[in-house]
């Protein structure tokens, strides 16, 4: 079905609305039209260069709504796709271009892509097929575009291989990544097989920076053990189950060769209780922390150069000679609330995954450590229920389309939840620790200071427009879409 919003119905109203904190603008607002009584799941935003256009994608449990907005983010065309159980349920890619928008959707026997490019400009689906392709005993790890190529990365649970499919509406190519030769540990120090070790275990790739869009990367995203870092060619797939070393997939896209490595993390003397560890890969800079009961120890090191950078350690019985606030926060409406070191390592030792972070901005590093529980949840006001969206639609492939092309507001989903406790190093391009606190306004506190100004509304979409940051809000009273930008 589709909709000219020019001639039949005049939904728009557009005002510029300066919110309160940090000068954001709202500059668009439309009302969602609805031939059903379904109410909306989730969404996602995607910019169009190559037509000057955005596409505003919201979806329920039968209809795909897409919206068109113009330069003026005016609206001008919506059109409706119905989802059936065997074709258009769930959606595992998106390729943007002069073509139009293309999602790409799960085909239940994964033999098959199935694919439908809208093109707002006519106004109907100008393609509806399907390219064929081999998933069978295949987990489908994560979904990303790069240059108009839909790029899927699965895992064979038998075989023990990573595959790589990589493509479009005129078909797929695959390449294939044998794992055996590696020699991964398991948490004892035991070589183990890939594979085996993921489906013992259970773990799950958290995949970040999957649009490129550089959005902080926080202590509650990082906390997963097994995480997929991108760096426009490079993926980086590091695995945290073993206390002493780091362990690094790096598969590069464009010559499609792989390459394995372990990096050593900081020794700590064992006590009564085991090692926990985690790590952050941002580009060539690993940050590592190890802790063990009440002491823990740092590294940050560039990996390509093979050289040190920083390194620190803490001890609850000890005098730091730079010390620190400790910090726990519970929600988004919580502030920060300063705990004492005792309070600090009793609760990483306590139900806290370990975690570190190192976010760079205006020449400094902002350095984060310490854990995240999440299995504490955070008590949500009932109009920021669908900040849980993509639970509605359920196991992995929730978690492919957000991470896929939502991939900032799955971050910031993260963020807003379960109870972190950290403490922060401000370090300059040198790693040397800075005395004065330099305060990290990233993008996320921008977003609280826009949820605390709402009455009805939750945040939606988050994506980037001629380089700005565009914040989606949806009121699931009055069923309206509000963009901000930041």
């Amino acid at each position: 079905m589709v909709i000219s919003f020019n001639k039949i119905y005049f939904l728009f109203s557009f005002s510029l609305i300066s919110l309160a904190c940090f000068g954001q603008t709202e500059i668009s607002k439309f009302e969602h039209v609805k031939n059903t009584d379904f109410d909306i799941l989730y969404g996602f935003g995607i910019s169009n260069e190559a037509k000057s256009e955005t596409g505003i994608f919201l979806i329920d449990h039968k209809q795909i709504h897409a919206y068109a907005l113009d330069e003026k983010f005016e609206v001008f065309r919506k059109i409706e796709l119905t989802k059936t159980d065997r074709e258009y349920k769930n959606i595992i890619g998106q390729i943007a271009n002069d073509k139009g928008y293309t999602l790409f959707f799960e085909n239940a026997r994964k033999n098959r892509i199935p694919y439908v490019t809208f093109d707002f400009e006519k106004g109907f689906f100008s393609e509806k097929s399907s390219v064929p392709i081999e998933l069978k005993g295949k987990d489908i790890l994560s979904t990303f575009t790069d240059n108009d190529t839909l790029y899927l990365l699965s895992l064979d649970t038998k075989k023990g291989a990573l595959y790589l499919n990589y493509g479009g509406t005129n078909g797929f190519s695959e390449k294939e990544f044998d794992l055996t030769s590696f020699d991964f540990l398991n948490r004892q120090g035991k070589t183990m097989l890939f594979h085996k070790r993921l489906n013992k275990v259970g773990y799950k790739l958290r995949a970040m920076n999957l649009d490129q869009s550089n959005y902080p990367i926080m202590l509650s995203e990082n906390a997963a053990v097994f995480k997929m870092y991108r760096d426009k060619k490079i993926l980086n797939l590091v695995l945290d189950n073993n206390p002493n070393f780091t362990q690094i997939l790096t598969i590069d896209i464009q010559s499609l060769t792989i390459n394995f490595q372990k990096i050593e993390k900081p020794h700590i003397e064992k006590g009564i209780t085991r090692p926990m560890s985690n790590s952050h890969l941002s580009k060539n800079l690993l940050s590592q922390i190890v802790v063990e009961n009440d002491s823990l120890k740092i590294n940050i090191k560039d990996i390509v150069e093979n050289q040190m950078l920083f390194q620190t350690s803490m001890a609850n019985n000890s005098i730091d000679n730079q010390p620190s606030k400790f910090y726990q926060k519970k929600s988004w409406k919580e502030n920060n609330k300063e705990i004492n070191k005792s309070q600090f390592f009793r609760k990483l030792n306590n139900n806290h995954n370990p975690s570190i972070v190192l976010n760079e901005d205006n020449g400094f590093y902002f350095l984060s450590f310490g854990g995240w529980d999440s299995r504490d949840k955070t008590e949500l006001d009932p109009a920021l229920t669908p900040l849980f969206m993509f639970g509605a639609v359920g196991g992995l492939f929730a978690a492919i389309i957000s991470e896929s092309f939502n991939a900032g507001m799955t971050s910031y989903n993260t963020y807003f939840t379960g109870k972190t406790i950290f403490t922060n190093k401000t370090l300059n391009k040198n790693f040397k620790v800075e005395n004065e606190t330099i305060d990290f306004n990233h993008i996320f506190k921008q977003i609280d200071s826009v949820i605390e100004t709402q009455d009805n509304g939750a945040p939606m979409l988050l994506f980037k427009h001629n380089n700005e940051d565009i914040l989606g809000i949806w009121s699931s009273k009055d069923e309206t879409m509000s963009l901000i930008k930041l």
